[in-house]
C-alpha cells in the first residue's frame, strides 16, 4: 500500500502552543494544495480509495464532454456500472467530473451525468465531500427544453492530490452515463486554491526579512514589533497576525497577546505582560483580507530582552594601570510617572575576589551605576559607564579572577522592582615590576637587574618612559676618595605628566649641604602624588598616581636613589636604568635604542653613561611644557558597595543632591595603585604642595562647577569635561581614552631658582677610575669583605632578610658587593654601612611581592586587609638593630626610652655627643693630605649648639699630656669639622697621634677617637692606625725625614739613617761662606763710613762676622749683619780683614779697602768722588782727588766765586753789600734775616683793633693775624665797627628763624643749606621720605611712624606675620600667601575637618585622632572590623551585624553547635570539625565504620557491636572458632575450611575410617585405635577350632 505524507518545516514554530496550533489548524487543510505542490508529501496518510487499489479508472475517452452521441449506435451506459471509487481518464491523461451541466447527447451517452457542487469548490486536498450528480435530458420532441438534473443521486468527492476519485452509484437506466472533462492544472508553488487546482492565485502575503521590536515613548513606555510587507498584484486588502510570545523558565514561549492590523507595526504595553528581565519575540502571519483563512507560515522576531546589557560581559585586563570601559546599556528607556519629574534607576556594583586575603584586584570609578530618565529612544540616551581598572599593588600574585556583582533594583514600580543585571568576570593578569637603583659612588643595578659602576659626574637621565610622561633625571657629584676623586648621587627630579618634583643637595660643597624638597611644576599636584617621610627625613619617597616612585636614601655625603617601574613601563624604558624588558644582555643602548655593543672596563660602562649625559642639566635647570593632563578619575575597591537609598523611580530622586536627601556618596577615593609600605613613613605631601592662583586650573574643577574654569574655554571643550565629571553620562560620547587636552594648558615655565653646576660644563671623560688591593691605608679585599658581612649580614635586616626567610641569598650579596666596592674607592671603612638602605628597599619590595610570606592576621585587620608581612622583617626593616637596645619595637617604629632618640634609638640626647668614626679611618698623610683640620662624625649633633673639639697628644711617655681646644665647624646633623691645635697658624705637625672628643660648650667630653698624622715618607700605616717604619728615612721628635736631609732648625745637622734613624747627625758636607768681591772705596776725611759686606752660605746658614784692623787705626765696629763702620779722621789708604763664619765653624775672609780725601770745596759746596774714567783724565799730581758740586750764584773749582753778588738787589728791607762777588744784607730798623724780610716783632706796634689778640704770621703779607672783633662788633679784626641792626633785616625764609648775631638759621626738625630737608629722628626705613619732621611718607607695602611695618593686603591670617608687602611668615600648620590655608598634618579622613593643624573635628559615626576609626554601637565581635559607622566588616568565619554569629563551612551536623568560625560543639557521641564524625566505643574494628554513636557498619565478613566477631558461612564444627571471614580455627584433631575434617595422628589402617580427633571406626574384622588388630568371625573360628592340631 503506498503512504503519501506531508512533511511541514516548522523548525521556527517550536515555541507552538495549543492555541497557536488551533489557530493555525483552521488554514492548514487549505494550505495542503500548495504544500503539495511545494513538498510533494503530506504529513498524514491518505484515504483509502487514493491507492492503486482503493479504485478504479473509467478510462473510455467517448465520456469526454466534447464528444457528441448523436446518430451513435454505441452509447454509453452506466446502468450497470457497480458501486464504488472510480477515477476519469481520457486517453490517459488526468480527468474529472464537470461542474457545470453538460449538453444532451454528449459524453457518447444521450443523457451525460455531471458533477452538482453547489457552488462549492472541490475539497482540499486529503479530503472528502458529499456533492449531487445530476443527470441532463431534454424535455419534449424537440429537445429544446433541457432539464440538467432531471435526476440526481449522491456522490463523494475525495481529492488524491493529483487527481480526484468518485463514489459512484449505477445509472438509473441505459443512454445514461458519467461525463469526464479533461483535468485543471495543478496549482504552481506559492499558489493556491481551495482544491489545488486552477484557477490559483497567491496565497497571502509576503513578508520582507524578520519583524523587528523596539522600544517607543507615547503617554509609556511601549513596545514595538515593525515589519515590511511585500507589494503583491492581488486587489485585497493585505492583513497581518501578530502575535506576542514571552520566554518561560524553561526556554520556550508562552503566547500573551495578538492582533490582527493593516498596519505594518503594531504596539504592546510591557508592564502589562512583563517584568524586566523577560524575554519577548513578536511572530507575524500575512492573509489577504478576502481569504482571511489563508495566512502565512509566521514569521518571528529576535528575541528582545527587557533588560540592561552589561558590555563587555566579562574582561581580561592586565594590571598596568590602563582604565577599561564597562557599558551598562538600558533596552528600556527610563521615564517617570510624571513627565516633568527627574528619577532614575541604580544598580549598585560590588567587587568580590576569590582570594580576598590578598585584597582587592580590581577598582571602579563609581561603586553604582545611575540610568536618568529621558525622552530619548537613543542607545547613547539608556547607557551608562564605570571605569574597570586592574589594582597596581606589586605583588606577583599571578593570574586572578575577580566578579562585578550587581545589586538588584529595588524599586516602587513592579516592572523594574527586583531586576538583578548579569554579573561580569574580571580576569587580571599579573603585571611586572621591577626597581632601579643607583647607590653610594654610585653602583648601578638596572630593572633586569644588570651591574654596572659609574665615578663621573654631571646630570644624567636615570629612566624614561617612552609611553607616557615619566621620567627621572640625577645629578652626581664628586664625594671625595682615597685614591680619585668618586662620585655620588646629590639630587633627582623626578616628572609624571605635570607633576615635576626635585630632592636636591647638589647647590653647595659635598658634607655641607641638606637635601630640599621642591615642587617645581606650576600647577597643583595630581591626586595621588604623595612624598613621604621617613627615618626622620633621611628616607623621602615620591609617590606618582601610576605607581611609580622615586625614594632617596639620604646621607651626609649626597644620596642612594631608588627608581620604582610600574608594569606599564615593561619594555619601554631608557636610560642608565635600563630597557625594562627583562633581558639583561640588551641594557646598553643609545639615545636613539639601538643596542650598543660595548665591553665594560674595571665594571664600568662609561661610553653608555655619557649617552645619557644631559649638558643643559635636564629638568635641574628647566620645567618641561605641561602636556595634555590625564584625568585622575577615582578609583574605589567597591567590596561593600554603599548605596544611599532605594533605587526607585518613585517617589523621584534627586541626582544633583542639592540638598541632603537621598544623597549617594560617590566614589572619591584613588585605590587604583596600593602598595603596602613596610616601612613606616609620614605622609608630608601637604607641606610642600604648592599654592594655586586664580589664573590657573584647579584640577579638582575638572570634577566641579564649570564656573571655576576660565573664560577661554570652548563650550565643546566644557561638554567634554562635564561629560567627565559625570562617568555615568557619557550620553553618544565614549572617549577612547581618559585624557583632557585644555586649549591654553601650557602656563609656561614658571621661575625657579637654578645654580651653576660645575660637571654639567666639564668635559666628557671616558676613562674608568683604577682601583686596586690593598688600599692606601692598607684594607686587603679579605679584610673588607670581613668588615662588610660583619655589618650587613650580622645586622638584624641581614639576619631578618636572607636565605632563612626570602629563600635567597641574593641582596645581600647586592648589598655586600657594593660595600667591598665602596671602601676600595674611598680607603674608609665608615663607608660600610651605606649600603643597608639598598637591602632594605630589595627586602621590602620581595616581601610586598611575594605574598606567600604573608600571614593572616586575625586580630587586628578587616577582612580585606588581613594579610601581615613576616613579623621579623616589619620588626628589622622599622626597628634597626633592635632600636639599639634603647627603646621598644612597636608598628611604627622605634618608641624610645627617655634620653634616646633617632629612629634606631641609637642617638643619646645627653649633652655627650656619642662619636662614630673619623674621616678617612682615622689617617691622614702630610705628602698627600692638609692634616689641619679632621671631620669628626657622630650619630646626631644638635644643631645650634656651640661645639668644641679637644685634642689631646697621644705619647706613651708623658701622663700629663696638654689639652688643646679649637672650635668645631657645624655641617650637618650627622658631621663636624675640628681644627687641629696651631702655634702662630703652624700646625704642630711633630704630633703624630691626636685623641679628638668633641664636647657642647659647658658639658662633658665625649669618648674619644684617635686621629694619627703621618708622613709616608718614612712610615706606612694601615686602616687600623698600625704605622712601620720604612727604609732610608728618619723619624726624629715624631717628625718624618729623608735621608741627607738638613735639619730645619740646625743646618749642621742632618738625617742619617745608617747612623742614627732616631736621632740628627752631624752635617760632615758643610761648606763655607762665600762673600762677593768689595771694591775701593773712597771716603773725605770726617766722613762716617757705612759699607754692607755681602756674603752666601751655600747651606743658607746664619753668617757672623769679625773684623781685624790695622794698629793705627781705631773705632772700627762691624755688626752681626756684616755692616762696617768707622769715621776716618785721617786721610790715607787703609785695608781692613773682615772674617765670615757659618753656624757650623765654617769661614772665609773678605778684604776690604778704603782711601780717605781732604775735601776743600767752600760756599756750601760738595764733595764728589770721581768715577774710575774720570780719575783716569785727570793729573792726580796736580788735581785734587775729588770735584765739588757747587750751589747757584756760586762757581769755580772751590765754589769760591759768586754768580749775582747784589744785581738782583736781594735785600728786601735793608741794604745789599757785595764782597767777592757776595751779597749782604744790612737791614732796617724791626727786620731781619739774611734778606731782611722778617720784621723783628709784627705785633709790637699793636696793628690789631683794641681788644683783638694779634698773632705773628709770616706767611702773611702783614706778617700777623687779628682775631675776631668783641661781642655786639663786626669786623676784620684790625678795624672793628659796632652792630647797630639786626642781620635779619630782610626777613628769613621758610623753615629758617632769625638769631640776631648769625642770621638767619634752620628751625628745629629741619637742615640743608636752604634748610630744604626735614629731619626725621629715628630716620625713615625702607625707602620711606622724612617730609616734615619727625614724618615719614611710606613707599606702598610700609606703614608706621619710621615705615617700620610691612604691609599685607589681605592681612596675614592664623597668627601669621608680615615681614614683606604682601609677604607672611606663617605659624607652623599654616602656609599659603596669606596663611590662609591650614596644613592638617593629620591627614583628616571621612569627611573630618582640620580645627587645628593637628586637631581633626570628626563627623558623626567616626572618632580617633583622624577621623579614621568608624564608630559601631553596640560594638562589633569577634574581631570584626568597624569600617563604616554601625557597618562591621567581618573576619572570616562571623557574620551577622556585628559579627556576632560563627560561621561553619561546612555546616554542623548531626545536632552540632557553630561556637567559633568551622569550630562546631557538638553532642555526645560525635566529634570532628563539624560534629560528622560518629564515635563508638569500644572504636569499630576490622574496618567497620561508625555510622551513629556505639553503632558500626561492619564489612562484609564481621559481625558484633564493634564488628569483632567474623563471619564463617558455612560455620565451624567440632568446636572450630572462626578467626577471619570464612576461616575457621580447628581445635585440634580437626581441619578444614569449615573443621569438618577429624584429623587421626596415626591412620586409620585396614580401611578403617576417622570419624573423630584420633578416633577411627574400624571395618568389621579389625580392632584397635588405628584398626591395627585384625578379629576372626565366629563362624570361622568354630572351624578353627575343629581343625586337628598339626
Amino acid at each position: 500500500m503506498r503512504t503519501l505524507k506531508i512533511t511541514w518545516e516548522y523548525s521556527r514554530f517550536s515555541y507552538w502552543t495549543e492555541d497557536m496550533a488551533r489557530d493555525a489548524a483552521i488554514v492548514v487543510m487549505s494550505l495542503l494544495a500548495v504544500v503539495w505542490s511545494t513538498t510533494g508529501q503530506l504529513t498524514q496518510d491518505l484515504p483509502y480509495q487514493c491507492t492503486l487499489g482503493g479504485h478504479r479508472v473509467l478510462g473510455n475517452p467517448f465520456r469526454s464532454v466534447s464528444y457528441s452521441a448523436s446518430g451513435t449506435s454505441g452509447k454509453l451506459c452506466d446502468k450497470t456500472l457497480e458501486r464504488g471509487w472510480y477515477r476519469f481518464q481520457i486517453f490517459g491523461k488526468y480527468a474529472e467530473m464537470p461542474t457545470e451541466c453538460v449538453q444532451v447527447s454528449q459524453c457518447g451517452t444521450d443523457a451525460p451525468m455531471w458533477l452538482d457542487t453547489g457552488g462549492r469548490s472541490y475539497p482540499p486536498p486529503g479530503e472528502s465531500a458529499r456533492h449531487v450528480a445530476c443527470a441532463a435530458w431534454s424535455l419534449g420532441s424537440q429537445r429544446s427544453t433541457q432539464d440538467c438534473c432531471l435526476y440526481s443521486f449522491p456522490i463523494t468527492v475525495t481529492n488524491c492530490v493529483d487527481f480526484f476519485v468518485y463514489n459512484l452509484l449505477p445509472a438509473r437506466g441505459c443512454n445514461m452515463a458519467y461525463c469526464a472533462t479533461e483535468g485543471r492544472e495543478k496549482c504552481a508553488p506559492g499558489q493556491i486554491s481551495p482544491d489545488g487546482f486552477a484557477p490559483c492565485r497567491e496565497s497571502f502575503p509576503s513578508i520582507l526579512g524578520l519583524p523587528l521590536i523596539t522600544p517607543a515613548i507615547l503617554d509609556d513606555v511601549l513596545f514595538k514589533c515593525a515589519f515590511r510587507g511585500v507589494d503583491s498584484s492581488q486587489r485585497s486588502l493585505k492583513g497581518y497576525t501578530v502575535s506576542w510570545y514571552k520566554a518561560d523558565g524553561t526556554g520556550s514561549y508562552q503566547k500573551v497577546a495578538s492582533e490582527d492590523t493593516f498596519q505594518n507595526f503594531v504596539f504592546i504595553n510591557p508592564r502589562d505582560y512583563l517584568r524586566m528581565g523577560d524575554k519577548i519575540i513578536c511572530s507575524v502571519q500575512a492573509f489577504f483580507n478576502e481569504t482571511r483563512e489563508l495566512k502565512s507560515p509566521a514569521i518571528e522576531s529576535d528575541p528582545y530582552e527587557a533588560t540592561i546589557k552589561v558590555t563587555p560581559s566579562s574582561l581580561e585586563i592586565l594590571e598596568n594601570g590602563q582604565p577599561h570601559f564597562l557599558i551598562f546599556e538600558s533596552t528600556m528607556p527610563i521615564t517617570c510617572g510624571q513627565k516633568d519629574s527627574v528619577c532614575s534607576i541604580r544598580v549598585a556594583l560590588t567587587t568580590i575576589n576569590n582570594d580576598v586575603h590578598l585584597g582587592p584586584d580590581i577598582v571602579l570609578s563609581e561603586c553604582f551605576v545611575d540610568f536618568r530618565s529621558r525622552v530619548c529612544l537613543e542607545p547613547r540616551c539608556r547607557r551608562a559607564s564605570v571605569l574597570v581598572t586592574a589594582v597596581t599593588d606589586f605583588t606577583q600574585d599571578g593570574r586572578r579572577s575577580s566578579v562585578i556583582v550587581t545589586g538588584a533594583v529595588t524599586s516602587s514600580d513592579p516592572f523594574w522592582n527586583g531586576f538583578d543585571p548579569e554579573d561580569v568576570e574580571v580576569t587580571v593578569e599579573d603585571g611586572i615590576t621591577a626597581q632601579c637603583y643607583a647607590f653610594t659612588e654610585p653602583h648601578f643595578i638596572t630593572f633586569d637587574r644588570k651591574k654596572y659602576d659609574f665615578y663621573k659626574t654631571g646630570t644624567y637621565v636615570l629612566m624614561k618612559s617612552v609611553v607616557r610622561e615619566f621620567e627621572v633625571h640625577n645629578r652626581i657629584w664628586n664625594c671625595g676618595g682615597a685614591v680619585e676623586q668618586v662620585s655620588c648621587s646629590c639630587g633627582f627630579v623626578a616628572r609624571e605628566d605635570n607633576d615635576v618634583i626635585s630632592v636636591d643637595m647638589c647647590d653647595g660643597d659635598v658634607f655641607e649641604t641638606t637635601a630640599e624638597v621642591k615642587i617645581r611644576s606650576p600647577l597643583p599636584l595630581s591626586d595621588g602624588v604623595k612624598i613621604k617621610e621617613a627615618r626622620n627625613g633621611s628616607k623621602i619617597t615620591i609617590h606618582f598616581p601610576s605607581g611609580a616612585f622615586v625614594r632617596a636614601d639620604i646621607a651626609d655625603w649626597g644620596m642612594s636613589i631608588t627608581v620604582q617601574a610600574p608594569s606599564v613601563d615593561f619594555n619601554h624604558t631608557v636610560g642608565l636604568c635600563g630597557t625594562f624588558d627583562g633581558n639583561a644582555d640588551n641594557e646598553f643602548h643609545n639615545i636613539r635604542g639601538e643596542t650598543m655593543n660595548i665591553a665594560m672596563k674595571h665594571k664600568q660602562a662609561n661610553e653608555f653613561v655619557e649617552q645619557w649625559r644631559l649638558r643643559d642639566g635636564g629638568m635641574f635647570n628647566s620645567v618641561p611644557s605641561n602636556v595634555p593632563f590625564r584625568l585622575q578619575l577615582p578609583s574605589c575597591s567597591c567590596s561593600l558597595s554603599s548605596l544611599g537609598g532605594a533605587n526607585s523611580l518613585f517617589p523621584t530622586e534627586d541626582l544633583e543632591c542639592f540638598d541632603d536627601t537621598n544623597c549617594v556618596a560617590r566614589c572619591t577615593r584613588n585605590e587604583g595603585v596600593t602598595r603596602k609600605d613596610i616601612v613606616t613613613s609620614l605622609d608630608m605631601t601637604s607641606m610642600y604642595n604648592n599654592d594655586v592662583t586664580s589664573q590657573r586650573f584647579k584640577r579638582a574643577d575638572i570634577r566641579g562647577a564649570p564656573e571655576s574654569l576660565p573664560k577661554s574655554e570652548t563650550p565643546e571643550m566644557h561638554r567634554i569635561k562635564k561629560r567627565f565629571s559625570d562617568p555615568f553620562d557619557f550620553g553618544d560620547f565614549i572617549p577612547e581614552s581618559p585624557f583632557f587636552f585644555p586649549e591654553d594648558a601650557n602656563f609656561g615655565a614658571p621661575l625657579i631658582d637654578t645654580y651653576f653646576f660645575y660637571p654639567d660644563h666639564s668635559p666628557t671623560d671616558l676613562q674608568p677610575v683604577v682601583s686596586g688591593w690593598p688600599t692606601v691605608t692598607g684594607i686587603t679585599e679579605e679584610q673588607a669583605l670581613h668588615i662588610c658581612e660583619m655589618t650587613i649580614r650580622n645586622s638584624s635586616l641581614g639576619l631578618a632578610c636572607g636565605m632563612d626567610t626570602l629563600r635567597t641569598d641574593m641582596y645581600i650579596q647586592d648589598a655586600v658587593e657594593m660595600c667591598v666596592g665602596d671602601i676600595q674607592l674611598t680607603d674608609d671603612i665608615s663607608w660600610s654601612d651605606q649600603a643597608i638602605p639598598l637591602l632594605e628597599n630589595q627586602c621590602e619590595a620581595a616581601v610586598i611581592a611575594d605574598r606567600t610570606l604573608w600571614r593572616v592576621n586575625t586580630l587586628d585587620l578587616p577582612l580585606s586587609l588581613n594579610m601581615v608581612p613576616p613579623e621579623n622583617i616589619v620588626r628589622a626593616l622599622n626597628c634597626p638593630n633592635n632600636c639599639s637596645g634603647q627603646g621598644d619595637c612597636s608598628k611604627l617604629g622605634c618608641i624610645c626610652n627617655p634620653g634616646f632618640s633617632t629612629h634606631d634609638c641609637s642617638h643619646s640626647n645627653s649633652d655627650v655627643p656619642e662619636l662614630i668614626r673619623l674621616e678617612n679611618n682615622g689617617l691622614c698623610d702630610w705628602q698627600s693630605q692638609s692634616c689641619r683640620s679632621v671631620r669628626v662624625k657622630a650619630k646626631e649633633f644638635q644643631y645650634g649648639r656651640a661645639l668644641t673639639c679637644h685634642f689631646t697628644p697621644v705619647q706613651s711617655h708623658d701622663d700629663d699630656a696638654a689639652v688643646f681646644q679649637t672650635q668645631a665647624s657645624y655641617i650637618n646633623k650627622r658631621s663636624v669639622l675640628c681644627r687641629l691645635p696651631s702655634d702662630e697658624g703652624v700646625v704642630f705637625k711633630y704630633l703624630t697621634r691626636w685623641e679628638v672628643k668633641v664636647a657642647y660648650v659647658g658639658s662633658p667630653f665625649s669618648d674619644g677617637l684617635v686621629f694619627t698624622v703621618y708622613d709616608s715618607y718614612c712610615q706606612k700605616c694601615d686602616w687600623r692606625g698600625i704605622c712601620q717604619m720604612k727604609a732610608g728615612a728618619c723619624l726624629i721628635d715624631s717628625v718624618c725625614h729623608t735621608q741627607g736631609q738638613i735639619n730645619p732648625d740646625n743646618q749642621c745637622l742632618k738625617c742619617l739613617p745608617d747612623s742614627d734613624p732616631y736621632q740628627w747627625s752631624n752635617n760632615n758636607d758643610n761648606e763655607p761662606p762665600i762673600p762677593e768681591d768689595t771694591p775701593l772705596l773712597t771716603f773725605f776725611v770726617g766722613d762716617a763710613i757705612k759699607y754692607q759686606i755681602l756674603a752666601t752660605d751655600p747651606e743658607q746658614s746664619a753668617l757672623s762676622y769679625s773684623i781685624e784692623t790695622q794698629d793705627n787705626v781705631s773705632g772700627v765696629v762691624i755688626s752681626s749683619d756684616g755692616t762696617f763702620k768707622w769715621s776716618a779722621t785721617t786721610e790715607g789708604d787703609y785695608s781692613f780683614v773682615v772674617v765670615l763664619t757659618d753656624e757650623c765653624g765654617s769661614s772665609s775672609l773678605s778684604i776690604l779697602q778704603v782711601r780717605v780725601v781732604l775735601c776743600g770745596c767752600r760756599n756750601e759746596g760738595v764733595c764728589v768722588v770721581p768715577s774710575a774714567s774720570e780719575s783716569d783724565v785727570i793729573n792726580q799730581a796736580d788735581l785734587p782727588r775729588f770735584t765739588c758740586d757747587c750751589p747757584p750764584r756760586f762757581t769755580g773749582t772751590l765754589c769760591e766765586v759768586s754768580t749775582d753778588g747784589c744785581v738782583s738787589n736781594p735785600c728786601v728791607n735793608g741794604n745789599c753789600v757785595e764782597v767777592n762777588a757776595e751779597f749782604s744784607c744790612q737791614c732796617h730798623e724791626g727786620f731781619i734775616g739774611t734778606t731782611c724780610s722778617t720784621p723783628s716783632d709784627p705785633c709790637a706796634s699793636q696793628p690789631c683793633y683794641p681788644g683783638v689778640h694779634c698773632h705773628a704770621n709770616e706767611a702773611s703779607s702783614t706778617h700777623y693775624t687779628c682775631g675776631e672783633c668783641p661781642s655786639g662788633y663786626t669786623g676784620n679784626g684790625v678795624n672793628c665797627e659796632e652792630v647797630v641792626q639786626s642781620l635779619c633785616q630782610w626777613g628769613c625764609p621758610r623753615r629758617m628763624r632769625c638769631e640776631p648775631t648769625q642770621g638767619c638759621v634752620c628751625m628745629e626738625g629741619y637742615a640743608g643749606y636752604r634748610c630744604h630737608q626735614a629731619i626725621c629722628n629715628p630716620s625713615c626705613r625702607n625707602n620711606g621720605y622724612c617730609v616734615r619732621p619727625n614724618e615719614c611718607v611710606c613707599p606702598m607695602g610700609y606703614s608706621g611712624p619710621t615705615c617700620e611695618a610691612a604691609q599685607c593686603e589681605p592681612g596675614c591670617q592664623n597668627g601669621g606675620r608680615c615681614v614683606l608687602p604682601n609677604v607672611c611668615t606663617c605659624k607652623y600648620g599654616y602656609f599659603g600667601r596669606r596663611c590662609q590655608i591650614m596644613t592638617c598634618t593629620v591627614n583628616c579622613a571621612n569627611g573630618g575637618y582640620c580645627v587645628t593643624p593637628d586637631t581633626c573635628t570628626c563627623p558623626q559615626g567616626y572618632t580617633g585622632p583622624t577621623c579614621n576609626i568608624a564608630v559601631c554601637k553596640p560594638a562589633c565581635s569577634n574581631g570584626g572590623a568597624c569600617v563604616r559607622p554601625n557597618n562591621c566588616v567581618c573576619l572570616r568565619g562571623f557574620q551577622g551585624s556585628q559579627c556576632q554569629t560563627a560561621i561553619c563551612s561546612p555546616s554542623c551536623r548531626n545536632g552540632g553547635t557553630c561556637v567559633r568560625p568551622n569550630m562546631c560543639s557538638c553532642p555526645p557521641g560525635y566529634s570532628g570539625h563539624n560534629c560528622a564524625v560518629a564515635n563508638c566505643e569500644p572504636r569499630c574494628q576490622n574496618g567497620g565504620r561508625c555510622v551513629k554513636p556505639n553503632k558500626c557498619s561492619c564489612p562484609s565478613g564481621y559481625r558484633g557491636r564493634k564488628c569483632h566477631k567474623a563471619i564463617c558461612v558455612s560455620g565451624c564444627r567440632n568446636g572450630g572458632e572462626c578467626i577471619k571471614p570464612n576461616v575457621c580455627m580447628c581445635k585440634t584433631g580437626y581441619s578444614g575450611s569449615n573443621c569438618q575434617t577429624p584429623v587421626c595422628r596415626r591412620p586409620c589402617m585396614y580401611g578403617g575410617q576417622c570419624i573423630g580427633a584420633d578416633v577411627c571406626h574400624c571395618r568389621p574384622g579389625y580392632a584397635g585405635a588405628q584398626c591395627q588388630s585384625r578379629q576372626s568371625h565366629s563362624r570361622f573360628k568354630r572351624g578353627l577350632d575343629s581343625m586337628p592340631a598339626s
